[in-house]
């Protein structure tokens, strides 16, 4: 059987970005919490999902995660929480960040940078799973405010 003809199939299918894998160093517990932990996020995924959220509080507190919108008390897309964000000390050596949305469901991805000073100022950050980028955030996001 020709080899080549399933991996086409697969690159028409899905585009020759669906394989891709994050650029950059894999960050650890501490570089992940560090580039995290009180910071906006304004990140893409391939498909063009954004996804514009706060990491309030500290890693693994209720409700620490907020969705920006368009403002506290915005009437058509207000800032609301709407899960926790946790860092996780990998067993074998992966360090991951997990978002529990509750009943939107909960999903752990590795997390890369490709930038060289791994602080709260981070600007490009890539969240991938299984080798494949779920998002990326090519620039610093406007900070918000975190609810009470």
């Amino acid at each position: 059987m020709n080899r080549v003809f399933p991996v086409a199939v697969l690159l028409a299918a899905y585009g020759p970005g669906a394989f891709a894998a994050c650029a950059g160093a894999r960050l650890s517990f501490a570089q992940i919490t560090a580039a995290l932990q009180g910071v906006t996020i304004n990140a893409n995924s391939p498909a063009g999902e954004n996804w514009n959220e706060i990491h309030c509080g500290t890693s693994g507190s209720a409700n620490n995660l907020q969705k920006v919108g368009l403002g506290v008390g915005n009437p058509v897309d207000p800032q609301q929480k709407e899960g926790t964000w946790t860092v996780n000390l990998g067993t074998t050596g992966v360090d991951t960040v997990t978002y529990d949305y509750g009943t939107g469901g909960s999903f752990t991805w590795r997390v890369y940078s490709t930038d060289l000073t791994i602080d709260s100022t981070l600007d490009n950050i890539c969240w991938q799973a299984g080798g494949v980028v779920i998002a990326t955030q090519t620039a610093a996001a406007t900070q918000v405010t975190c609810l009470p």
